[in-house]
């Protein structure tokens, strides 16, 4: 159609003096110009209420558009970003505003904050990989070999410079400890050795349940883990506690 080479005024004025004539429908005539029926109310709407200036382009600039910060303002952002031992967020630099621009009003934390990411002060963050979490609620025990415990409690450096990591695995429904022992490190295959030996004495669990750390899971599928893969091919079902 030949309107299609038109200027958006043209058109909305082609548009308005079709409405004056009376088209059959409101409907036909904005399908004819290939515009909603929400725009061309609106178009009428802004004719009825200003004349043809009403259809002119208008700014799509918000009404509510934070007002420009002032140079000085953008300065003392960047200026408090790099005082301290560390750099402090938009939080603290807002009070920090206030206190020394008592008399004006300091830019939203949203405001601050890209204005240190327009002067690449802002350091992105990379995204942390999580290991999935357990799908299904822990169940109690109440019986021996229902369920086991295992987990490494925390490493710590010995008086000889050497770092150890304690193992303990428990059988929860008697709180009987099945193993406590002293490792140099939490490597897959030094930890399926320790369990070997606890089946071999106790019999198999139902269920082991672990924290979220290695080597009981990892940021694979489904949290799956080498050691907790081995679990499954004994049929003992693998569980995890909640992150954190």
């Amino acid at each position: 159609m030949p309107w299609r080479e038109l200027k958006p005024m043209d058109m909305k004025t082609l548009f308005i003096a079709d409405y004056l004539q009376g088209p059959p429908s409101f409907s036909a005539l904005c399908e004819a110009y290939e515009i909603s029926r929400k725009t061309g109310y609106k178009w009428v709407e802004r004719y009825e209420k200003e004349g043809p200036a009403g259809l002119e382009e208008r700014s799509r600039r918000r009404l509510t558009q934070d007002w420009v910060v002032p140079v000085a303002i953008r300065e003392a952002i960047i200026e408090l970003r790099g005082q301290g031992q560390t750099e402090p967020g938009p939080k603290k630099i807002q009070a920090a505003l206030q206190a020394r621009f008592p008399d004006q009003a300091p830019p939203s934390k949203t405001t601050i904050y890209n204005i240190l990411k327009k002067a690449d002060l802002i350091k992105p963050r990379r995204l942390r990989q999580r290991v999935a979490v357990y799908p299904k609620p822990l169940e109690k025990a109440e019986s021996p070999n229902q369920l086991f415990t295992a987990d490494y409690k925390g490493q710590f450096l010995t008086g000889a410079g050497v770092w150890c990591y304690p193992l303990t695995i428990m059988d929860h429904a008697s709180r009987f400890l099945l193993a406590c022992h002293s490792m140099a490190n939490t490597n897959f295959l030094e930890t399926q050795t320790v369990f070997a030996e606890v089946f071999r004495e106790n019999g198999l669990p139902e269920r082991i349940r672990t924290d979220n750390g290695v080597p009981f899971a990892s940021k694979g599928r489904a949290g799956l883990s080498q050691l907790s893969i081995w679990w499954l091919r004994l049929g003992i079902i693998p569980e995890r506690i909640a992150p954190g």
